[in-house]
């Protein structure tokens, strides 16, 4: 897969990832990683990732960052964990990334939302998210709006007929009438 690396002031590089190297980034814990250019080791971040219509990756965009210096990113929201209440409220997401700050060794690949406990009208706002330390919300109010859980409402309309008569005009009808 293609891929550019940017960023710290250097030059942009292009590059080519491996299919098991790719797919091993995917299931590390973490959305910075040390990249071996050249014999030399970068410490990069996942900044962009393109996909194709069946979302396949087909591109992927690395920014590099450097140790314990706060770097912002943007990450994706999950909701993680299955409710346990049996109504039928329907979990919604609101927010699907939220841009952080934090040190490239404490980024997460997401942020995790457990709707486990989740009963109608609940919410989860900005203020709710359990985070980890060292890590803060960028461009967000503590009550922006992240899930929400409702049961949906559905409104009947009561189908009133149409009584009245009407009847269709004869094209030319009318002009023969008025000679």
């Amino acid at each position: 897969m293609p891929g550019v690396i940017f960023g710290d002031a250097q030059e942009s590089l292009s590059i080519k990832f491996a299919k098991k190297d790719w797919l091993k980034l995917q299931n590390s814990n973490s959305l910075a990683f040390n990249a071996n250019l050249n014999g030399k080791d970068q410490l990069v971040t996942i900044s962009k990732v393109d996909t194709s219509y069946m979302g396949t990756p087909i591109h992927v965009a690395l920014q590099r960052v450097k140790r314990n210096t706060k770097t912002e990113i943007i990450v994706p929201v999950k909701m993680v964990g299955e409710r346990s209440s049996k109504d039928s409220a329907v979990v919604q997401l609101h927010m699907q990334e939220i841009k952080i700050s934090a040190n490239p060794s404490d980024i997460p690949n997401s942020i995790d939302v457990d709707i486990s406990n989740l009963k109608d009208g609940d919410i989860v706002r900005a203020k709710d998210l359990v985070i980890a330390g060292g890590i803060e919300l960028v461009d967000m109010d503590g009550e922006d709006l992240i899930v929400d859980c409702n049961v949906q409402k559905i409104v009947e309309e009561e189908l009133v007929a149409d009584t009245t008569e009407t009847v269709p005009e004869i094209v030319g009808e009318a002009e023969e009438k008025k000679e």
